[in-house]
């Protein structure tokens, strides 16, 4: 008479993989959880800066700086004297 093994049964070793898997799986659920709240309480607090400072600006009170004259189509070369 055939007897088929798979009938049994998972073996020990794919019980030990399905519940390792499952843990992976809480562990991922935790961590997106967790990821969650800190981008919730970043953004908050990018809120809370952007209404106390009028968000990101030029600070009006520096000037840029300004390049040298130079002939155009020339570039500054490292080291070179201009």
């Amino acid at each position: 008479m055939l007897r088929a093994t798979w009938s049994a049964g998972p073996s020990t070793r794919e019980q030990q993989l399905a519940a390792q898997n499952r843990d992976l799986h809480d562990l991922v659920a935790k961590l997106t959880d967790r990821l969650e709240d800190l981008q919730r309480a970043n953004e908050q607090m990018y809120a809370a800066d952007y209404d106390q400072t009028g968000g990101p600006a030029f600070d009006r009170a520096q000037t840029f700086g300004s390049e040298p004259a130079r002939r155009l189509g020339t570039l500054p070369m490292k080291g070179a004297a201009s």
